[in-house]
């Protein structure tokens, strides 16, 4: 997803793209409504659900684009794509197969006699898409430091779901499951694009539901005016030679293109300094004792790149390897790096957070291989959570970018603000992607995340660090001249058997020394046994893992499902609720419709009565012939009111029942009583000629016989 115009929407450009993708398959014989293009849109039980009016507005502006129509399925509008629409479509699916064909075909490299392609092709394919299902969500979340990276055991798990139902044999499914679960450690430059997209649009359907946020991480103006603290582990790979630190360059270019103003404090170059010497020392120790095989299974970065780049230049040093650390200032100041001077003692102010460093120091032992952390690196951290709540009394949008998911996850349950202390690497690096514009920026910002994903997502190889490499050359150095073939299998043996998986300190030297020299010394059916013993021990956990996962996944599923039903039950109840309404309100509109032709009925009949007896009045008297003339004012009298009741009462009842408009009410209830007061006469003959008397009194009688229930009824057109 290369996104080229900065002055529109990101959201609105996101949602567009992911609502045409659903639309595949949809025409005007087959089209779909909003609610199956939202439940084609739900990517799990804890993904966002986007509403129905955010679908609505995606697809009206496809429909003004020409790229979605419309049609009316029980008077509700059903879209489907239209040929520009299914041409964009038929454009990102051949963009995703020239994605997954190349990486698909050299899993499938050389497995002709083990697998049909076909069969290897479906394994393959269906691995990468469980993984995603399986581990998208842990990867998307981590922005802010709440998702937990999937285990080698979630991988192994997705890998199983694939191969269900394939007849393959045995070697045959260990060697795909090998290739498949290597993937996410390939530094392939197809391999690593092909993750990264991947990874990026889960991110993005993740993100697409967090529109009512205070911060829209996916928005061009979360970065604008943004200022960034980097940590000292964010710029390392910046300051080793080769492509990692070009990419790493050209990446901190991007930041600052989008708006973006990038600092370090004078206490983070301190601490790359003392990492600078701490490795240099390390680097001496190990560079012609600890053997390429083996450097390559180490935790640390400097390490295996080190030896990478040995590889290149036989003659390189460590000394020259870690050149840049000698002029650091003047190398980051180079990349546009703003250097602020300040250190620790000046960002505290003498303050203290009891509180944070606990629950960071808790994290860090659950989390990091080292345990807690060293007193320096604790105050470091604490000291930069200090200046980032004294930054943001003038820029809300100031950040710690750092790749310490340690760091990102302890201060995650302290902060009091909606935006985070921390800036996850990953999540800034996927959040800044879409607005790559070469080709260049796309590889940089794709290698640096598939580096910092393979770290994170899948480790089961790696042994040692550079402290424990060093502490091998040190006090085991006639040991490492073992050969590779010999000396692999008993550093396996000795992390998994006698450390079990733990650090090796000063303290474990005499256990280690007795128990590798032991291990060496056996005969070659002993060793054997001791590794089958071992493989056996670590394939009973694997199966442990993959069947935890399995089981998590299946309880995922199953909530999905329930949750899916109880929303279509949802959906059924409110449909038939909305017919419901609908025809409760067809029956009120003609329930409304024949009370107004009613009380029209009833107020012609009553003015044309009512004008007929003032008519015949004359001629009923006469008829009487009566000469009591108090019968006669009471037989008159009583034809008057009866007129005049009939001419007035079903008119100004309807009046009052009616919605028309105040004014045009009062107006035509004075009328009506304005010709019954002329009509019987009840002015005497001195004011007869006063005709804004009669309206007066017309007037307020309309106001008594019309409006006395005013109060309960709005006014409408």
């Amino acid at each position: 997803m290369r996104f080229g115009c900065e002055t529109l929407s990101l959201r609105n450009r996101c949602l567009d793209h992911v609502v045409l993708n659903s639309l595949l398959g949809a025409s005007l014989e087959a089209p779909m409504k909003i609610g199956e293009i939202q439940r084609k849109l739900h990517f799990g039980t804890n993904a966002p659900i986007l509403r129905p009016e955010i679908l609505k507005e995606a697809l009206a502006r496809l429909d003004e684009e020409g790229k979605v129509s419309s049609t009316a399925i029980k008077k509700k509008k059903a879209y489907f794509l239209t040929p520009s629409g299914l041409e964009c479509v038929t454009h990102a699916v051949v963009s995703a197969e020239n994605l997954t064909k190349p990486v698909v075909a050299r899993l499938l490299k050389h497995t002709g006699h083990l697998i049909q392609a076909a069969d290897g092709a479906k394994i393959c394919i269906d691995f990468i898409c469980e993984a995603f299902a399986r581990c998208g969500l842990g990867i998307a979340k981590d922005l802010h430091g709440c998702g937990d990276f999937p285990h080698a055991g979630d991988l192994a798990a997705a890998f199983d779901a694939a191969v269900k139902g394939v007849m393959i044999s045995n070697e045959s499914r260990q060697t795909l499951e090998t290739r498949c679960l290597g993937l996410f450690k390939s530094r392939d430059p197809e391999d690593v694009r092909l993750i990264f997209y991947l990874t990026q649009g889960y991110y993005f359907a993740q993100l697409l539901g967090l529109d009512q946020k205070a911060f829209d991480p996916i928005s061009e103006q979360a970065f604008v005016g943004a200022v960034l603290y980097l940590d000292t582990n964010v710029v390392l790979p910046g300051l080793l030679p080769g492509d990692d630190g070009r990419a790493f360059v050209e990446t901190m270019s991007l930041a600052r293109r989008i708006g973006i103003s990038l600092r370090i404090t004078r206490a983070s170059l301190n601490e790359a300094r003392r990492v600078g010497a701490n490795r240099l020392n390390e680097l001496k120790k190990i560079e012609n004792k600890v053997p390429p095989e083996l450097a390559e299974k180490s935790f640390d970065d400097f390490v295996i790149h080190f030896y990478e780049q040995r590889q290149k230049s036989p003659d390189l040093t460590p000394e020259q390897y870690l050149k840049a650390f000698e002029s650091l200032a003047q190398v980051v100041e180079s990349w546009g790096v703003e250097i602020d001077d300040i250190v620790e003692d000046e960002m505290l102010k003498g303050r203290q957070y009891a509180d944070l460093s606990d629950r960071i120091q808790d994290v860090a032992a659950k989390y990091r291989k080292a345990g807690p952390k060293s007193e320096n690196v604790l105050r470091h951290d604490i000291a930069h959570y200090a200046l980032i709540q004294d930054q943001r009394q003038t820029n809300a949008k100031t950040w710690f970018l750092t790749r310490d998911r340690t760091l990102v996850l302890g201060t995650e349950d302290v902060r009091e603000e909606e935006t985070p202390f921390c800036f996850g690497l990953i999540g800034f690096l996927q959040s800044i992607s879409p607005f790559v514009v070469s080709d260049i920026e796309c590889a940089s910002l794709s290698k640096i995340f598939a580096s910092l994903l393979k770290e994170q997502v899948i480790m089961t190889d790696r042994l040692f660090d550079s402290r424990e490499l060093a502490l091998l050359a040190e006090m085991h150095s006639d040991v490492l001249a073992t050969a590779p073939e010999q000396l692999l299998p008993a550093v396996d043996f000795l992390k998994f058997s006698v450390l079990k998986g733990k650090a090796y300190r000063t303290e474990d030297i005499p256990l280690v020394s007795l128990e590798l020299r032991k291990f060496l010394a056996s005969s070659k059916d002993e060793q054997k046994k001791a590794l089958e013993l071992l493989n056996a021990a670590l394939q009973a956990e694997a199966k442990a893992e993959r069947d935890s996962a399995t089981e998590s996944r299946n309880a995922r599923i199953a909530a999905e499902n329930d949750a899916l039903v109880q929303q279509q039950k949802l959906e059924q109840e409110a449909e038939r609720l909305r017919c419901a309404t609908t025809q409760i309100a067809d029956l009120q509109s003609q329930a409304q419709l024949g009370k107004t032709k009613q009380g029209l009925y009833d107020a012609g009949a009553g003015i044309i009565i009512g004008g007929l007896l003032w008519a015949v009045q004359g001629t009923l008297m006469s008829k009487l012939q009566t000469t009591n003339w108090i019968v006669a004012l009471l037989i008159g009298s009583a034809i008057k009111a009866i007129a005049a009741f009939l001419f007035c009462f079903p008119s100004l009842r309807h009046l009052r029942n009616s919605n028309w408009r105040s004014e045009v009410r009062i107006g035509l209830a004075t009328l009506l009583l304005l010709t019954a007061i002329l009509a019987t006469k009840v002015i005497s003959p001195s004011i007869a000629a006063d005709l804004a008397s009669y309206i007066a009194i017309a007037a307020a009688l309309a106001g008594v016989f019309v409006f006395r229930d005013w109060k309960s009824r709005p006014d409408s057109v």
